[in-house]
């Protein structure tokens, strides 16, 4: 309302105005329609469930194209625990997201961790 009141204060002016052009907006269909919002709507919070082992429920990410190292990586790979919040990051060349899982996969059995994987595109 404040925009549309400098606009025609520009041209003319009388007692009440101001008033009167809220008023009229406030009735107006089309300026209500087409209004802009000055509050951001936020989504409602999404209840989750918390771990209780760690690496029981761990998020993956891939960072990148990045620029090239000097070893020709240049994407991120990274993996966090959700309950401990530990993250482990690993440099790729390439992006081939079947290689960089069981990658993750070959590092939790290295360091002695189990974990169990559902049906997924690994388990083909």
């Amino acid at each position: 309302m404040n925009k549309t009141y400098e606009r025609m204060k520009i041209f003319t002016t009388w007692p009440g105005m101001k008033q009167e052009i809220e008023k009229y907006i406030k009735k107006c269909e089309i300026c209500q329609q087409i209004k802009i919002t000055q509050h951001k709507v936020k989504m409602p919070l999404q209840i989750t469930t918390t771990p209780e082992v760690v690496w029981k429920k761990c998020c993956m990410d891939i960072v990148g194209p990045l620029t090239v190292t000097t070893e020709g990586q240049k994407y991120i790979l990274t993996f966090q625990d959700e309950l401990s919040k530990y993250t482990i990051c690993f440099l790729w060349r390439c992006s081939p997201m079947r290689a960089m899982a069981s990658s993750f996969l070959r590092f939790l059995n290295h360091t002695q961790r189990r974990i169990t994987v559902g049906r997924t595109p690994l388990d083909k």
